[in-house]
């Protein structure tokens, strides 16, 4: 099974949440410990972008986003970042033929999420928004209850 290589955009509280995950996939999942390859990481801070990917075990850390994006072996970015610079990200990622993986939530407004969503149909990217809670109890109650007109 063959991963793409990673590009971190953000790495704050969620993105540290998502590193380790990245980490723990090949033991989860029974791969090959290299299966899943970090690339990159992108952060608004020279320092804080160095000591992510120090964290993260990858060689190439910018405090410039789209130095990220310009990379040709990051094949996908995870975008980690406050709500309010998703659009420009994922729609910079998309033009960039980067897959993209977004925290929630996608959008601000529906004009974004169109926006983001017209950018990777164009860009014929793959694309992928974390749920987190979907299949939590409490969350699937609470869509029972709604569905029975609660």
């Amino acid at each position: 099974m063959t991963f793409p290589t990673i590009g971190m955009i953000g790495y704050g509280g969620i993105g540290r949440v998502h590193g380790m995950a990245y980490r723990s996939l090949p033991f989860h999942y029974g791969l090959p410990a290299d299966a899943v390859r970090v690339g990159g990481v992108a952060t608004t801070r020279p320092e804080s972008a160095q000591a992510a990917a120090a964290e993260l075990g990858c060689d190439f850390w910018t405090a410039d986003y789209h130095e990220l994006l310009a990379r040709p072996e990051i094949e996908a970015v995870d975008i980690c970042v406050p709500n309010h610079l998703h659009a420009d990200i994922v729609v910079a990622a998309a033009a960039a033929g980067k897959h993209i993986y977004c925290e929630k939530p996608l959008a601000r407004n529906v004009a974004e999420g169109q926006q983001m969503v017209a950018a990777a149909a164009r860009a014929g990217v793959k694309t992928q928004m974390t749920f987190n809670f979907r299949f939590y109890p409490a969350v699937l109650r609470a869509r029972q209850l709604i569905d029975a007109g609660f």
